[in-house]
């Protein structure tokens, strides 16, 4: 269920330890990731050039999805673990599919199986596998919302 306070919006420079965190948390929590926590410095590496919509309960941000525009490509979704199943990743795909338009993609490593299986009950089919810096995955496609 998506609460009912819920803002989505894009992300001011002030968002960005928030973000890191919710990065790093999420992360770990999963344990499908080889890397060890990312330092703002990192961090900035990883999303810079795409555009990020956060995802605001109350004045706490819950979650983020960035996007590389160029390519419609989702290349991170992240909700903190504490606001998971509660319809924030999917209310923030929308906002994607919204915002940026259809078709989306994105790769998710293959052993977070939780994500996975979160992309595929939302509509996304899955394409092609290979092998990336964090072990293999699997590349996503979403064509429509239903």
């Amino acid at each position: 269920m998506i609460h009912a306070k819920m803002n989505i919006e894009p992300k001011t420079e002030d968002d960005l330890p928030a973000l890191l965190n919710i990065f790093n948390l999420s992360r770990a929590a999963n344990g499908s990731f080889p890397a060890p926590a990312y330092g703002m410095r990192e961090f900035l590496a990883a999303i810079d050039g795409e555009d990020i919509l956060v995802a605001r309960i109350d004045k706490e941000i819950a979650g983020f999805v960035s996007v590389w525009r160029a390519e419609n490509f989702v290349h991170h979704l992240f909700v903190l673990p504490k606001h998971q199943r509660k319809g924030i990743g999917k209310a923030l795909i929308s906002r994607c599919a919204h915002t940026f338009g259809l078709p989306l993609s994105l790769k998710c490593v293959a052993a977070n199986t939780a994500a996975c299986r979160f992309y595929e009950q939302s509509g996304w089919q899955p394409g092609s596998k290979a092998v990336g810096p964090e072990g293999p995955y699997i590349r996503y496609q979403l064509t429509d919302q239903t």
